[in-house]
């Protein structure tokens, strides 16, 4: 057989990959992840020589009562093997409108996260046949180019990677192998459930449509190899045109409320076709860590946002926990986690000379920063004002505030004349010493808290959304 499986073969993908120091394989016990547990285990010393430790973990997601006794299986393989093991169960089971295959997904992967590091390299056992699937469930959910390219052979995984060397192979290939080496698998019966879509996809329509295109594996994965090329031509686009769309400091002035990252000009967003607009927004979320929008909310984020009035003030929300608004010609993407205003968070800090340190509140990330010197235009904070325990509350209402060169000045008349988004106001967190205010988020600090120019200051920073 041409293109048959053996440890040369599998060797000849794994090479390209070596710049990691530790393989962790996904081992279920079926037989794709058997047959991909003992190709390693030939490689092992070769793996070894070239500084790659190698390893194995089950997930026990408990959804089987046969559950625990595949862990058992899976360890004393690896045991024949002499190839470290664990076990790791997590709860599988699915939440409100969350599918039984997605729940199982999401606590396999956040239980993965935590055992690997930034040097290390997931293998999983995917194969040409899941590619196929993948892809015909993808074209059936409506998806475009980047659902159309499927699996890719490596692709980041969290603080890691992944990669699946099987992937050029087919699940005939593959079990022609484990019967050569006469290895031994647990078949779940779960896979034969067709009220799962892929297993009705595989077990009655591939097995018709591979009647009929015997080369279809093949020919899709093609296919997909295809759509991974526009994907990355569309990505090189999307990239350039959110590069001129994003807040511009030279252009677009000082802006104090949001990290730029978070903006992108309205007026230059309606210089891009329709099909850029969300070619770029899918690109810009997504480089953001935030999930994408469904072809409804992009047609609506068009009309309400990019072409709409923009006198009004409209609002998108997706997921529970993110929004897109529009204020002063940007749109911005905002958090929308649960907020409770009445929070007040004690900080107990140190004010020693070049000291840093942080705190992590419901509205972000706030960091301060203890150094030498620091202009009044930076913010700086007299340190000999402050007391070693501060105080992070939120707006209430009558907080008052000394400006230089000025009495007294309500907070709530600031923002109004300062054009602060209105939702974001009650979200600003206010920095106390004493009991008295002396910092606005990042936007000023009380006169009689100012460090004098030259001198030692404290810069406090309020990183919103991160």
């Amino acid at each position: 057989m041409a293109n048959a499986l053996t440890s040369e073969s599998f060797l000849n993908t794994l090479k390209n990959y070596t710049n990691y120091k530790r393989f962790i394989v996904a081992f279920s016990g079926g037989l794709d992840s058997s047959v991909l547990v003992h190709l390693c285990a030939q490689l092992k010393n070769q793996l070894l020589a070239r500084g790659l430790k190698l390893e194995a973990v089950y997930i026990d997601h408990q959804l089987q009562s046969e559950s625990a006794q595949w862990a058992t299986f899976c360890r004393s393989r690896c045991q024949q093997y002499q190839i470290p093991f664990q076990s790791i169960q997590v709860d599988a089971a699915p939440k409100k409108r969350q599918s039984p295959e997605a729940a199982a997904r999401d606590a396999r992967y956040q239980a993965l996260k935590k055992i690997l590091t930034a040097d290390d390299c997931l293998l999983t056992a995917h194969h040409q046949s899941d590619q196929a699937e993948t892809l015909l469930l993808q074209m059936l959910r409506g998806s475009g180019p980047k659902g159309l390219a499927a699996m890719p052979l490596l692709k980041p995984f969290y603080q890691a990677h992944m990669l699946r060397p099987l992937l050029t192979f087919s699940q005939a290939e593959i079990k022609a192998y484990a019967e050569q080496q006469q290895l031994e698998w647990i078949d779940d019966k779960s896979n034969l459930d067709l009220r799962y879509k892929r297993n009705f996809l595989r077990h009655q329509i591939m097995p018709a449509l591979m009647e009929q295109w015997p080369a279809m594996e093949k020919t899709l994965h093609r296919v997909t190899h295809l759509q991974a090329e526009s994907v990355e031509i569309l990505e090189h686009v999307a990239q350039q045109d959110i590069e001129s769309c994003e807040y511009q400091f030279e252009n677009d002035g000082p802006i104090d409320y949001l990290k730029g990252q978070y903006l992108l000009s309205i007026a230059r967003l309606q210089q891009l076709s329709s099909a850029r607009i969300n070619n770029a927004i899918q690109y810009w979320l997504r480089s953001l860590n935030v999930p994408v929008l469904n072809s409804v909310l992009l047609e609506r984020l068009q009309s309400d946002f990019i072409f709409g009035q923009q006198e009004t003030q409209p609002l998108l929300e997706w997921q529970n926990q993110f929004s897109l608004r529009r204020f002063k010609g940007f749109l911005i993407l905002c958090s929308e986690v649960e907020f409770d205003s009445k929070i007040t968070y004690q900080w107990h800090l140190s004010l020693k000379k070049n000291n840093q340190t942080q705190i992590q509140i419901i509205a972000g990330t706030v960091v301060l920063n203890v150094n030498a010197t620091y202009a009044n235009k930076s913010g700086a904070i007299n340190p000999l004002k402050l007391n070693s325990a501060l105080e992070i509350r939120f707006r209430q209402g009558r907080e008052t505030f000394k400006l230089a060169n000025q009495s007294h000045h309500s907070l709530k008349k600031w923002f109004q004349e300062n054009a602060v988004p209105p939702w974001l106001r009650d979200r600003i967190p206010l920095f106390f010493s004493d009991n008295q205010l002396f910092q606005v988020g990042n936007y000023l600090v009380d006169k009689s808290f100012m460090a004098a120019n030259d001198k030692e200051g404290v810069v406090i920073r309020w990183n919103y959304m991160d």
